[in-house]
């Protein structure tokens, strides 16, 4: 009797049939049974299938169609005699070492009922699709019982693996679902058993281009499976303990009674918080079920307080058949009725207008020939000249005009000049002609600047636009999650419509997280309201006591927010339904780090507007926000964002998600009263772009305590300016000029609403004098730039060492030149709160790093290294740096004349990891002065190891880890050699990891079937890995090796390593006592085999031998201390800006 039954479904797969079973019997688990049922396939589907000759193999064929799980119930119940089933389809495909795994699991763990795997994702081709919806983290089985009610089945069938005795427990597949029919099987599965899922890929799941799959989005099927959900959901009536019910829905705690519970209430509780009209349908009946049972009626009335009196008021609020939104629709389709009147009416306009135009130019068709037109040809003649000559004179008179503009804005002699000559006409002209006087001073000066100023504005914001990625390439999938966060206290009378305003913007995918500070009036009532209409994105979060500062309010919004971008919606505002849309989309640019739209000031109560954001910031450039812009922060903070606040309501912004920000932790600025929001952009934006667009509107409410006349009186004001000069210092290359404007604007403000100025009284609440000793703190602004976001070392420590200098106060913009494509794994590796710049074209670098306010530039790869120097050859306002990996051993000697002279005339400090590294540059006689040695570090992280069941790798086996780039010169092949032969020689049970992606993953994993060979492909928690292992291993003969990071990440994982003799791998696992691990010489740059096989043998036999090499591993990693990194970039970075300044920054 075979241990697994593996049943194959088939219709109509003629091109795809022979695959799947091809690949089920190569599966490297043998001890199975392939039953194959046919639904009548009208191709040559069952013609194939009988071309086998596999005594495994038992073919049976459907007479008609029978659709859903006949086949599959008739092969469980009547042939299948294996101790467990695999369900498999005639179009998908398995990896061969799935079996073995699943098997292996299920043998190991009793208690779990059935084993999936992950998906790869191909089209009808076998192409891989990006599609990660079968690429799930394990979870408790109520989670998944959760995922499954919420209409996402995250478990794909031809993956599973389940015992026969769950069949039998819970029955068969149900007849008359053509949807949800697995889905509905594993509810019923989870609610007994728990279940696994192998986090591989080990099964490719086709999607067709025509989406003729059964699943494939097409409008009947989501019409099928809107039915079919309930039935599903049916099944959770059978849960009968609280706690189970509370383990799949969390939510239902609020519900817990010492004094019992009624399950089929809390369910429908359950179906009332999901997003889906049919959960909620369902909900409704089963409370009206409950109400018509006179002692469960008494039951949950005693428990919850639950009368008819609350279900009346719920079927109102639940509108289960969209009657609103057909309603909106009705009224929609009557305004668009409305339009085609208007647009025949102005058909019929147009069609008058033309005729009445056919008429004109008859008529001056016969003017053409009259007497009077040829008489005054000469006057004609010359007024066309004269036109000529005005038109010649234009450019030139604006040319002059906008010069003298320009002159008037930057000289402070000139506008002394024109104020002289404006105070000599007031006296002597205006009392002749006070319309020549305010024609010269008043309108010609405001002409000049609407003209002129206006026209150099609109041509630098044009300018800004083309260094920067523009929303015309906004990818329609481009849906990042927004968590809107509303802080709530005392605004009950305005929280119906700021809630309104949220709930009903035109972008759908967000979450809501009402938040209260202990409100004493109806504010919580209402926002608990808004939770049970829209429960399905939204969550509450309520204080006891009033925390008494706001942005500790907004950070405990940021602790609770799952999305990407952050929407503080402050409660009392309200907003036009597109602002999120609007603003979305500039984040399609991963440098823009806020986008902020126009905002309207309206009075408290009767939200009639009482000024513009122009009007707000009349003292700097109103013309600058009637436009939208993406704008550098360090160009925008230069021009007006370090004298005013030109966010004046944070509800006008969105923004990344600020989860590192290190502002966060400071207890000063969760003290601020006034400026606090302006500091906190300051910190978020820098390094990166802003956007602004006038095309949303934010509507900001003034109350008696934030309107001007209030805020300006008071010396705090004045006292928050200077923290934020501070700041800004602290932060920001600030130009000659700034913190002028912005003192003289607070002047101004003092002397209008307040009646006590003096020099004395100002200067106490703000003084540049204690202000300008903080440009001295501020630490560079530095460009980081990567040739590509892909693993390797070369391409990873960027990324690391970026994080590490961001987390130390650098601002820190990362450049990927995006020369491969991005792996999202490493993409990841990034803080969120770094800006991530792709340019178009590298030819554009200069003026972006002149417009960024980039002091230092960072290379780390040969191609990257060039390409910089090359684009910053003129650029003297930057200081390049290149940190050496290896690379420029690896380039042919006929190609190193064309590249090195650059590097010598523009690189001003070159950063090496290993001796070999300078071999280049000596021979090339570069001046050993500019360059230093940094040995490199990685941060220290959490690590939790990978169980071994998951890999399906005994506890008490040999594991060897090796991570990689997949290439050859890595030692792929070579390590697999060598631990097959360590396990014939000494016969002990090793086993390999092999972890990265590249041509040699590609080429090995289809022909190596060993089951002590695990082939797992990128991933980002290789310390997990390590750490899950006995022994790293780096059997590297790659030319450029000098200071891999990945034996870094071997020693911070506190295991040993055995290595290849290159590059600084012995020095890097020296200790006093011994190496961490053993180090083996290469015989004329290719791997020994047999003598790395005798080592691995030994380190598995040997444990004392073993034990006292991982005893030294700690002692190793200590030496690659990032504190110590820091220090030493540090010392670079800071030596080469004193080398452009002339002065230290600290």
């Amino acid at each position: 009797m075979p241990k697994v039954s593996v049943i194959l479904t088939s219709f109509n797969h003629e091109k795809h049939i022979q695959e799947a079973i091809n690949t089920v019997l190569n599966q490297s688990f043998t001890d199975f049974e392939l039953i194959i049922w046919d639904d009548a396939s009208a191709d040559n589907s069952w013609y194939l299938i009988n071309q086998y000759s596999d005594p495994r193999i038992r073919a049976f064929r459907n007479e008609v169609q029978k659709k859903g799980g006949w086949g599959i119930n008739k092969a469980i119940s009547e042939v299948a005699s294996g101790k467990y089933i695999a369900i498999h389809h005639s179009d998908d495909a398995w990896e061969p070492d799935k079996l073995q795994k699943q098997v292996a699991v299920l043998d190991d763990h009793p208690e779990i009922g059935a084993v999936f795997t992950w998906s790869q994702i191909i089209n009808e081709y076998g192409v891989k699709l990006e599609n990660s919806w079968f690429i799930q983290e394990n979870k408790t089985q109520w989670q998944w019982l959760n995922q499954l009610f919420l209409e996402e089945n995250h478990l794909n069938h031809p993956s599973v693996l389940i015992r026969k005795q769950c069949y039998q427990d819970v029955g068969v597949y149900s007849y008359g679902l053509a949807q949800t029919g697995d889905a509905e099987m594993w509810s019923r599965v989870l609610i007994k058993f728990p279940i696994h899922v192998i986090q591989e890929r080990l099964t490719k799941h086709r999607f067709f281009s025509d989406e003729s799959n059964s699943s494939g989005p097409r409008i009947e099927v989501a019409i099928r499976a809107n039915s079919e959900w309930n039935i599903l959901r049916e099944n959770y009536l059978s849960i009968a303990n609280f706690e189970d019910i509370v383990a799949t829905f969390p939510g239902l705690e609020r519900f817990r009674n010492p004094e019992g519970f009624d399950n089929k209430f809390l369910l429908a509780m359950a179906c009332l918080e999901c997003k889906q009209r049919n959960a909620w349908q369902l909900g409704l009946k089963w409370l009206f079920d409950l109400l018509n049972d006179e002692t469960r009626y008494r039951k949950i009335k005693e428990l919850y307080s639950f009368t008819h009196l609350d279900f009346i008021r719920m079927t109102a609020e639940f509108d289960v058949y969209c009657i609103e939104r057909d309603k909106q629709m009705a009224e929609r389709d009557k305004q668009m009725a409305e339009h085609d009147k208007q647009i025949a009416e102005r058909d019929k306009q147009i069609t008058s207008l033309n005729q009445i135009l056919s008429e004109r130019n008859m008529q001056i068709a016969g003017l053409y020939n009259s007497n009077s037109w040829r008489i005054t040809w000469p006057l004609r003649t010359t007024a066309h000249h004269l036109k000529r000559v005005r038109h010649a004179a234009t450019p030139v008179v604006r040319r002059a005009a906008s010069y003298l503009v320009k002159q008037y804005l930057s000289s402070p002699r000139i506008r002394g000049w024109y104020a002289s000559a404006k105070n000599i006409s007031s006296k002597a002209i205006y009392p002749i002609s006070p319309k020549l006087h305010e024609l010269l001073f008043v309108k010609l000066k405001l002409y000049l600047r609407r003209h002129y100023l206006n026209r150099d504005r609109s041509s630098s914001i044009f300018a800004s636009e083309r260094l920067y990625r523009t929303m015309k390439s906004v990818p329609v999938d481009f849906r990042p999650k927004v968590s809107v966060i509303v802080p709530s206290y005392n605004h009950a009378r305005f929280l119906r419509q700021r809630l309104d305003s949220i709930y009903q913007q035109t972008y759908s995918n967000f979450e809501v997280i009402l938040l209260d500070d202990a409100s004493t009036d109806e504010s919580q009532i209402i926002l608990e309201e808004y939770r049970r209409r829209y429960p399905q994105i939204t969550q509450c979060s309520f204080n006891e006591k009033n925390s008494g500062e706001v942005f500790n309010q907004w950070q405990h919004g940021f602790e609770i927010a799952s999305g990407d971008l952050i929407w503080i919606a402050e409660s009392d505002d309200y907003c036009s339904e597109n602002l999120v849309a609007d603003l979305v989309k500039y984040f399609v640019d991963d440098a823009v780090m806020l986008a902020y739209c126009q905002t309207t000031f309206v009075e408290r109560e009767s939200t009639e507007p009482i000024w513009s954001l122009e009007e707000y910031l009349v003292e700097l450039d109103p013309d600058l926000w009637r436009a939208s812009f993406v704008m550098s922060a360090h160009h925008l903070v230069n021009k007006v964002w370090a004298i005013k606040n030109i966010i004046p309501n944070v509800s006008s912004a969105i923004f990344r998600h600020p989860r590192k920000l290190e502002l966060l932790k400071n207890k000063k600025w969760k003290r601020m009263r006034i400026c606090g929001d302006w500091v906190f952009y300051l910190h978020l934006i820098r390094g990166g772009l802003v956007a602004y667009t006038p095309n949303a509107t934010n509507y900001y409410r003034l109350h008696q305590n934030n309107t001007s006349r209030n805020t300006y009186s008071k010396d705090i004001y004045y006292q928050e300016h200077e923290q934020v000069a501070k700041q800004v210092l602290t932060l920001y290359r600030v130009e000659n000029g700034v913190f002028e404007r912005q003192r003289h604007i607070l002047e101004l403000h003092w002397r209008s609403f307040r009646t006590d100025y003096s020099e004395d009284s100002l200067k106490k609440c703000y003084d540049y004098e204690r202000i300008r000793h903080y440009s001295a703190q501020r630490k560079p602004n530095l460009l980081m730039a990567s040739f590509a976001l892909i693993a390797g070392g070369g391409e990873t420590f960027p990324i690391k060492l970026a994080n590490i200098l961001k987390a130390a106060g650098y601002g820190i913009t990362f450049l990927n030149c995006h020369e491969a494509a991005t792996e999202i794994g490493v993409r990841r590796m990034l803080r969120e709160d770094i800006p991530l710049l792709e340019l178009d074209t590298l030819e554009k670098l200069s003026a972006v790093v002149d417009d960024m306010g980039i002091e230092l530039v960072h290379s780390h790869h040969g191609w990257v290294d060039v390409s910089v120097c090359n684009f910053l050859e003129q650029n003297s306002n930057s200081q390049l740096i290149v940190t050496l990996h290896g690379m420029y051993e690896t380039i042919p000697p006929i190609e190193l004349p064309h590249i090195l002279p650059l590097l010598k005339k523009r690189v001003d400090k070159f950063v090496y990891t290993a001796d070999k590294n300078l071999t280049v540059f000596d021979t090339n006689h570069f001046d050993i002065n500019r360059f230093v040695r940094i040995d490199n570090a990685l941060d220290i992280i959490p690590i939790t190891p990978v169980p071994r069941f998951q890999l399906g790798i005994s506890e008490n086996a040999f594991l060897i880890c090796l991570v990689s780039r997949a290439i050859p010169e890595k030692g792929w092949q070579e390590a697999i050699e060598a631990v097959k032969l360590a396990r014939e020689i000494h016969q002990k049970d090793i086993h390999l990891l092999l972890i990265g992606e590249g041509p040699e993953y590609d080429r090995l994993k289809p022909i190596i079937k060993d089951e002590f060979i695990h082939f797992l492909g990128f991933r980002a928690n290789i310390r997990d890995y390590f750490a899950t292992s006995d022994l790293g291993f780096l059997p590297s003969r790659f030319l450029g090796e000098s200071f891999p990071l990945v034996l870094i990440d071997c020693l911070h994982s506190n295991r040993p390593m055995l290595a290849s003799n290159v590059g600084e791998i012995k020095r890097m696992m020296s200790t006093s006592s011994g190496p961490a691990g053993t180090v083996f010489d290469l015989e004329n740059w290719n791997i020994p085999i047999t003598n790395v096989a005798e080592i691995i043998a030994t380190y598995a036999e040997e444990k004392n031998l073993y034990l006292d090499h991982l005893h030294r591993v700690p002692v190793a990693a200590a030496k690659f201390d990032p504190a110590i990194l820091l220090k030493n970039y540090e010392a670079v970075y800071l030596e080469l800006c004193r080398k452009k300044t002339g002065k230290t920054l600290s």
